[in-house]
């Protein structure tokens, strides 16, 4: 399990450890589907801007529009994006779970 990080500016940003998994709130972030390229890019120690296109995996207006919306409070969507198993939660939360 990860745990955020404080930066000098405000911003939370999550780390890796040796687990697994990593825990993000996307709720700190202007979308969802930008939060998950951003805890995929923690979890594999890449920018961001060296992953593919999550809009080749998932249709990225659809998880912003599901997940922000206010009637589905339980609701959490999982995929696979670059061999890791996704699940975000309308709640804020993100696992990634890598496969190492």
């Amino acid at each position: 399990m990860s745990e955020d990080t404080d930066d000098p500016n405000g911003a939370d940003y999550p780390t890796a450890d040796e687990t697994d998994v990593i825990r993000y709130n996307w709720h700190d972030s202007e979308r969802p589907s930008v939060a998950i390229v951003e805890a995929v890019a923690v979890a594999t120690n890449r920018r961001p801007t060296e992953l593919p296109p999550l809009q080749r995996t998932v249709d990225l207006d659809a998880v912003d529009a599901l997940l922000t919306d206010e009637t589905g409070a339980l609701l959490h969507i999982s995929f696979r994006y670059e061999e890791m198993d996704i699940t975000v939660r309308a709640d804020g939360t993100i696992e990634v779970q890598t496969p190492y």
